[in-house]
């Protein structure tokens, strides 16, 4: 695990396509618990809200909530909704229990272009501006 700061490192990190909250922790028992919450075996639900350059209509919803063959594995969501939508693209709210970057996957199976891609932090640390930074309590 790279550090960042003496005495702080990451706890998952954010690939080149994906945008999000980024948890850095100090302790070895935050470090070693975020990676637990983090690992796709974990099945703990993740919220993501994902640009497409497409509008989503029912049957796009449909098939992610039915599942997409990719590679091999079938590829599921637990939720997703259809939140915002301008005229030529839309941004979806999927909430996963997998990782592996599933969500970006499952919308290239079905021929949907991925414009954005990233977690929901604001939940956890009540931040949810990009770059900006917020203390856990």
């Amino acid at each position: 695990m790279a550090r960042i700061v003496d005495g702080l490192a990451p706890v998952g990190r954010l690939d080149k396509a994906s945008e999000g909250l980024l948890l850095l922790g100090g302790t070895n028992d935050f470090r070693v618990g975020g990676a637990r919450v983090l690992s796709p075996t974990s099945h703990i639900a993740k919220t993501y809200h994902v640009q497409i350059a497409a509008l989503a209509d029912e049957p796009l919803l449909n098939a992610l909530r039915a599942g997409v063959r990719e590679g091999g594995d079938l590829l599921r969501v637990e939720h997703v909704r259809d939140y915002a939508a301008g005229e030529r693209n839309a941004w979806l709210e999927i909430v996963l229990k997998e990782g592996k970057n599933r969500r970006s996957a499952m919308l290239e199976a079905l021929g949907i272009e991925v414009l954005r891609s990233g977690a929901r932090g604001d939940r956890w640390t009540g931040a949810g501006q990009p770059g900006k930074e917020s203390p856990a309590s």
